[in-house]
């Protein structure tokens, strides 16, 4: 009989795992869409421009490009393929949203310089490209803080950086902005996320020293420059968090997703409270498709309590699979997981999700060819936020009447 009631408390626990699950939001993708179809690109970056546009930069192995989609449906249109660059052959890009038609690209140039544009949704690019940095950067952040205004942030293994790139008639300049060191302690794997236009604020996530440590940072900007930062707290504590990428869910939450190196390269993600330029990370890590490693992934805002994270599976053949997180205070919710790429490896995963309409995201990665796929993202039973507590309320309630029930009959034995 205890091994009877053992089993039926297991099989209540997990049916109440299912309906926490089943509260949360969910994403579906509609089938592929090719935006390259020659060799397949070794670097992307995309970001939503409108309710239903968005650009995606691309290497090809020797120029530089870009492409403006359209959502249509579950599907795509494609405008024509352009070159912003020739030859160029970056190993590392972002872009980001500066108006409804026009954008900002950020890219080395495989040869220690680190260049910015604006571009419209033509892919007419302005004049000559402005050098942001003389540096050789491994990893790149660039967000929007207003229409003339933009935060940029690159790490080379040694320093962290960051620099306002200011944005007029669709140029860009750097002349009379400071480059701001953040970091010299070894920092590596940086992102950057724009989560206070208004009071000109933005959280940046690096991991620095022999340690090594993973932190967060919130900067402010004043006037063409970075004023300062407040003080760094730790993401992971002698963990190595890898390739950092951060999304802002509101101006008091952000989201770092990384993988850890000291633990199998799994991957995780942590909610970040921010008061003014102090950050915390009030609620441990959590991995999100259990122990899963990944080096491949991405994030993007859905609402302000929820985010979309898209991943190359290492459990599914290194298919890319995506999931919704619900955010309630700093505890993660994750909905079941959808597949964007079920036949092929995915590789140099991008999302876009804030800004488009209709629940709409769109996940761009290489699969031998540069693909995207639309998500439609359906809210959970819980709207999409917190998962109902009364679940758990529930199943304690269970287990304790089941308990006193038992006992009264005198079903197990003294």
């Amino acid at each position: 009989m205890q091994k009877i009631i053992s089993t039926l408390t297991l099989v209540l626990f997990v049916f109440a795992i299912n309906i926490q699950s089943a509260y949360a939001a969910t994403v579906s993708f509609g089938a592929q869409s090719e935006f390259d179809t020659e060799t397949g690109p070794s670097a992307l970056a995309i970001d939503a421009l409108s309710s239903t546009t968005f650009v995606v930069a691309y290497t090809d192995g020797s120029d530089l490009l870009a492409r403006v989609g359209t959502i249509n449906g579950t599907g795509i249109d494609w405008g024509t393929e352009a070159t912003v660059e020739s030859p160029m052959t970056p190993t590392v890009i972002d872009v980001t949203r500066v108006t409804d038609t026009s954008f900002g690209i950020m890219y080395d140039s495989g040869g220690g310089n680190i260049y910015a544009e604006v571009c419209t949704t033509t892919i007419s690019c302005s004049g000559s490209p402005v050098s942001v940095a003389g540096d050789t950067p491994n990893a790149l952040g660039f967000d929007e803080i207003s229409s003339s205004k933009l935060i940029a942030a690159w790490s080379d293994g040694t320093n962290a950086k960051a620099r306002v790139v200011e944005v007029s008639s669709n140029t860009p300049n750097v002349t009379d902005n400071d480059t701001f060191t953040i970091s010299t302690n070894n920092a590596d794997d940086i992102d950057v996320a724009v989560h206070d236009a208004g009071s000109e604020r933005f959280a940046v996530g690096y991991s620095e020293g022999s340690g090594v440590d993973s932190v967060g940072r919130i900067g402010t900007v004043s006037g063409d420059d970075i004023s300062g930062f407040g003080d760094a707290t730790e993401l992971l504590d002698l963990d190595i968090a890898d390739h950092l990428e951060i999304t802002a869910l509101s101006t008091s939450t952000v989201v770092y997703a990384f993988y850890d190196s000291a633990d199998n390269s799994y991957l995780k993600t942590r909610v970040g409270s921010i008061d003014g330029t102090d950050i915390s990370f009030p609620t441990a890590a959590n991995t999100v498709d259990g122990n899963m490693a990944t080096s491949y992934f991405d994030l993007d805002t859905v609402s302000s309590t929820s985010f979309l994270i898209a991943y190359q599976d290492a459990n599914d053949s290194s298919f890319g699979n995506a999931r919704v997180g619900d955010v309630s205070g700093t505890t993660i919710t994750y909905g079941a997981e959808a597949a964007f790429e079920g036949a092929e490896a995915a590789q140099y995963i991008d999302v876009a999700a804030e800004g488009f309409s209709n629940s709409k995201s769109v996940v761009a990665f290489e699969d031998s060819e540069g693909s995207a796929a639309v998500g439609t993202i359906t809210a959970g039973g819980g709207g999409g936020g917190a998962v109902p507590e009364f679940h758990w309320i529930a199943l304690a309630a269970v287990i304790i009447a089941m308990g006193w029930y038992v006992n009264r009959h005198g079903l197990v034995p003294a």
